[in-house]
């Protein structure tokens, strides 16, 4: 086996040991000049696949911290209406919490 296939071999024995999966994700230009502008990726490096997968996991292991500053921020923004009576609505959306 060669070292790179060794690579693979032991990044997808760390995934699966840590209840991480891989995904084929495309990521618009204009989403990686974002994940530039908030630094999470260094200038002209949004072409490296593996940056862009490090700034996109990073960015999501932010998200829930970041939802709930906004909620303490903006405790009324946003009121879904439609979403109200629609079964399907997540509580994200519609403003209730569901537990």
């Amino acid at each position: 086996m060669d070292r790179t296939a060794r690579e693979r071999s032991a990044r997808w024995r760390d995934r699966r040991r840590i209840g991480a999966i891989a995904v084929k994700l495309d990521v618009a230009p204009k989403h990686r000049r974002a994940l530039e502008a908030i630094g999470l990726i260094a200038p002209g490096n949004g072409c490296n696949p593996e940056a862009v997968a490090w700034a996109v996991a990073r960015y999501l292991d932010t998200a829930s911290a970041m939802q709930a500053m906004g909620e303490a921020l903006y405790p009324d923004w946003p009121k879904d209406e439609e979403a109200e009576g629609d079964e399907t609505a997540s509580p994200q959306n519609s403003g209730k919490n569901e537990e």
